[in-house]
């Protein structure tokens, strides 16, 4: 019966070119088979002056973002935040364009009123998330998000957010939903 020994020198040259065969197939290019973006939320981070919503994006053709001449038609806005309340004892059925109108009275000096005005707060917040190069060998995008809506009153005492964003094909995503939201008490 013969036995083989490999010495040090000869298990060096296996090693090398097995570690370079493993890396090579290890290495190979992601890729995904929806071209629709999808949304996944991360969190709200609120403050007494203004609230940022966070989200994460995976675009598999990597086409997220907009260039500044992106602005005709379905390309002027890619990122959406809208507020759905809660009234009633259930989420209201409608964000898109939703409108909360209220009646003020107009009054003179004496205190007579005169008229009846209307406010209309529109509870959505459009924004232009920009293009981002893509530096991996992939051409899956995948980011973190965050938009500040530059406010912490939203009209309502509870109330979620509602997130969507395009990508420069024009596909919508999923759309992906806060937690429960209350508004600050003063």
């Amino acid at each position: 019966m013969r036995c083989i020994i490999f010495d040090d020198a000869l298990k060096r040259l296996l090693f090398i070119p097995l570690s370079l065969l493993i890396l090579i197939t290890s290495c190979k290019k992601e890729s995904c088979e929806n071209n629709i973006p999808v949304v996944s939320f991360k969190e709200v981070q609120r403050s007494l002056n203004t609230t940022v919503v966070v989200f994460n994006v995976i675009d598999c053709d990597g086409d997220i973002g907009l260039n500044q001449t992106d602005t005709t038609d379905g390309y002027r806005y890619n990122a959406f935040v809208d507020i759905r309340p809660w009234q009633n004892g259930d989420w209201a059925d409608k964000t898109f364009d939703y409108n909360d109108t209220s009646y003020v009275e107009i009054k003179n000096d004496s205190g007579v009123v005169i008229g009846y005005d209307t406010i209309i707060d529109v509870l959505n917040y459009y924004y232009r998330v920009p293009v981002v190069e893509n530096n991996s060998r992939s051409d899956i995008y995948e980011a973190e998000i965050e938009l500040d809506l530059g406010t912490t009153f939203f009209g309502f005492d509870t109330f979620r957010f509602e997130v969507k964003m395009k990508d420069r094909s024009l596909n919508m995503s999923n759309t992906t939903l806060s937690p429960t939201q209350f508004s600050f008490s003063n």
